[in-house]
């Protein structure tokens, strides 16, 4: 579960970046599709008219002082959802975001046509439009 973690890191560190002072301190509960009861829920008006929520499984959040909880755990006692406030101080005029980053494909190589693909569909696949091959991920056909 490396990348589980990971991603409460990388979560973590997006809201502080945001100014939140919400924190994922991750954990698992309620797993195993639990529907939790309208008690666990909290007014709002993302849960406005809401009488439920199922989910599969939830980390536990801290909120800080001024962020807003949704819904807890099936005990009421640990927020799994929240509201976060975040600084909307408007970032400067010379500020550099981070670049883009350009990947280079892993492979020149063609991916085979998956099995059973002409089957499923009934029909070939129409080739691309012209520029944008990079978004084709079926090999073409050289006898059409």
């Amino acid at each position: 579960m490396a990348g589980y973690y990971d991603a409460i890191t990388l979560e973590n560190d997006f809201l502080g970046k945001m100014g939140a002072v919400m924190t994922n301190t991750g954990q698992a509960v309620d797993c195993g599709y639990n529907t939790l009861p309208q008690a666990s829920l909290r007014p709002h008006q993302i849960t406005q008219g809401m009488t439920n929520v199922t989910i599969a499984c939830s980390s536990v959040l801290v909120p800080g002082p001024n962020d807003y909880p949704l819904y807890y755990d099936s005990t009421n006692s640990k927020v799994l959802s929240a509201v976060a406030t975040i600084d909307t101080t408007p970032l400067p005029l010379n500020y550099t975001g981070p670049q883009r980053v350009v990947v280079a494909p892993q492979s020149l190589v063609p991916l085979p046509e998956p099995p059973l693909f002409h089957g499923l569909l009934g029909k070939k696949p129409r080739p691309p439009a012209p520029g944008r091959e990079a978004f084709w991920w079926s090999r073409r056909d050289s006898n059409p």
